[in-house]
Order: structure tokens, then sequence, then C-alpha cells
């Protein structure tokens, strides 16, 4: 009898999500993304993030959202969705570079982008890149 309600409670821990590294509650493996580095400017007509991203993870990423919003606010300033990248896991940082225009929203080869404002050099913004299922990962940069 003992060993039963052991064997239950073990049971019960791991699918709980207690047990099990690099596994969320479910089975899906957990995509673990790093921002190792980059830059947040006005080119042009438009506003470019440019990032560093590290996949530490055991599977493939598929960032597919970015947001730029003023450090401190959830006021998005900027955003890019559809985004085509896949990041290897284990490889070097692969980098994103993402031009979005400013005071229009426009679609180019399949990503939707678009800003209500440029971004003012010497202010911080926070950059978050949200995956295909849904992980995120942000970075604050002082804007050049």
């Amino acid at each position: 009898m003992v060993v039963v309600v052991v064997g239950v409670f073990l049971v019960w821990v791991w699918f709980s999500g207690f047990v099990g590294r690099g596994v969320s509650s479910v089975g899906v493996p957990v995509e673990v993304l790093k921002i190792e580095g980059g830059y947040v400017t006005n080119v042009g007509d438009g506003v470019v993030v440019f990032l560093w991203v590290f996949n530490a993870g055991g599977d493939v990423v598929l960032p597919r959202t970015v947001y730029v919003y003023r450090a401190g606010s959830r006021d998005v300033v900027c955003f890019a969705d559809g985004l085509p990248w896949a990041i290897d896991p284990g490889s070097p940082p692969q980098y994103l570079h993402i031009w979005m225009p400013v005071g229009t929203v426009g679609e180019y080869g399949g990503v939707v982008a678009g800003c209500r404002e440029a971004v003012a050099p010497g202010v911080l913004y926070e950059v978050k890149l949200v995956t295909a299922r849904g992980a995120e990962v942000s970075v604050v940069l002082t804007a050049s």
C-alpha cells in the first residue's frame, strides 16, 4: 500500500511540473532565448531594431513579433509581426534586423510593421521579442 501511495505521489509531482527540466507542464519544450545586445535607431522614414539573439534551448525558435516601448511604459511605439526567421539551438548568436515605418503600418514581405512615432535619441526603450509559441524576452536599449 505504501509503495502505491509513493508511486502515485511521484507521478503527480512529475505531471505537476515540479520535476523535469526544459519541458513545460504540458510537455512542450521550453524556449530559452537571450538577447546578447543590439540597438534601436531612426533610419530614413523608419525605426530600425537590430538584435543579437542566442537560442540556449534544445529546439529551433521562431521569433514572430517585436514590440518597442518607451522604458517603463506599456504604450507600443513600434511593432513588427510575422517575422520569417528561425533561430537554431546552440549556434552562435544570430541577428534580427527589422525596419518599421514611422506614421503608417505596412506589409513588407509578409511582415506587418509600423511606428506611431520615431524614437528619440538618448531615451531608453524596451524591445520585446515574442516567439510563435508565446515565449518572451526583452532588453532595454538607449536609442541612438
